[in-house]
C-alpha cells in the first residue's frame, strides 16, 4: 500500500516538469519602441484614419507546434507608427470610427483604412544565424470623403536584428519588429503619393476638407528648417572685411 504515495509524488513531479518545459517554450512580447517622424513635404489634403479593434489590439500567436511558441502584441505599436507618419504626410489627420457614406460624409478629404494581412518571423534556430527576422504585409484602402474607394494597395515591411547584441530573445524580437515598423513608415511616406490612383485623385481634387491647409513642409521638416535658419541668421562680426584687409 505504501508505493501509492510514491507514485503520486512522481506523477506530480512529472506534471510540474512538463509545465516548466511548456512555459519555458513560450515567448511573450509586447512591442515597444520609438518611431522617428519622416522628413517629407505634407500634402495640402486632410486625412481621416480608421483603426478598427483588430488593428488596435493585434496579437500574433504562433500555432505551429513544430515552431517555438511566440505571442507578439504589436497592435499599440503599429497604431503609434501610423500616428507618427500620417500627420507628416497630410496637413491634418483625425481618427474616425467608421467609413463615411454619401449620407454621412467625412469632414476630411480622404480616409485611410489600414489592415495587417500577414505577420511572419524567423528565429535563429531556423535561420542558423543569430538573427531574428520579421516580415509584415499591410493592405491600405483609401476612400474619398463619401466612402468611395479610390485605391487599394499593399505595403510591405521587413526588419531584422542580431541576438548577439540583445540580452534576451524577447528583446531581440522586439528590435526586429520595431525595425520592420520603421521600414513600414518609410515605405508609406515614399509610396503614398506615387500610387497611380491616389496621384490622379490628388491632381483632380483640390483640398475641400473643413481643415484643409496649403501644402507645407511637415512639422519635422519645419523644425529642421527653423534650426537651420537660426544657425544661418547669426549676426556677422562687425568690420569683418576691414579686419581681413588689415591681416
Amino acid at each position: 500500500m505504501r508505493p501509492a504515495p510514491r507514485m503520486a509524488t512522481m506523477a506530480k513531479m512529472t506534471l510540474i516538469a512538463m509545465t516548466v518545459i511548456v512555459c519555458g517554450c513560450t515567448n511573450s512580447l509586447k512591442v515597444k519602441g520609438e518611431f522617428p517622424a519622416p522628413l517629407i513635404t505634407s500634402l495640402p489634403q486632410t486625412l481621416g484614419v480608421i483603426y478598427d479593434q483588430e488593428f488596435r489590439n493585434y496579437v500574433y500567436s504562433e500555432e505551429n507546434e513544430d515552431r517555438s511558441k511566440w505571442i507578439i502584441d504589436s497592435g499599440p505599436a503599429q497604431v503609434a507608427l501610423f500616428n507618427q507618419v500620417l500627420p507628416e504626410l497630410f496637413s491634418q489627420v483625425q481618427e474616425l470610427q467608421s467609413l463615411p457614406t454619401p449620407a454621412s460624409p467625412a469632414t476630411t478629404d480622404l480616409v485611410l483604412y489600414p489592415k495587417l494581412q500577414e505577420f511572419q518571423y524567423s528565429v535563429p534556430r531556423e535561420t542558423r544565424f543569430k538573427i531574428f527576422e520579421v516580415w509584415m504585409k499591410y493592405n491600405l484602402s483609401v476612400y474619398d470623403h463619401q466612402g468611395v474607394l479610390i485605391a487599394d494597395y499593399i505595403v510591405t515591411a521587413y526588419g531584422k536584428t542580431p541576438t548577439a547584441f540583445m540580452q534576451s530573445n524577447e528583446e531581440a524580437m522586439n528590435a526586429a519588429v520595431v525595425i520592420a515598423l520603421r521600414d513600414l513608415g518609410a515605405n508609406i511616406s515614399l509610396s503614398t503619393k506615387r500610387v497611380p490612383e491616389i496621384k490622379s485623385w490628388l491632381e483632380q481634387h483640390p483640398p475641400t476638407g473643413l481643415q484643409a491647409a496649403p501644402e507645407t513642409a511637415s512639422p519635422a521638416r519645419q523644425q529642421q528648417h527653423k534650426e537651420n535658419d537660426q544657425s544661418s541668421s547669426l549676426p556677422s562680426p562687425p568690420n569683418r572685411q576691414v579686419a581681413i584687409l588689415e591681416d
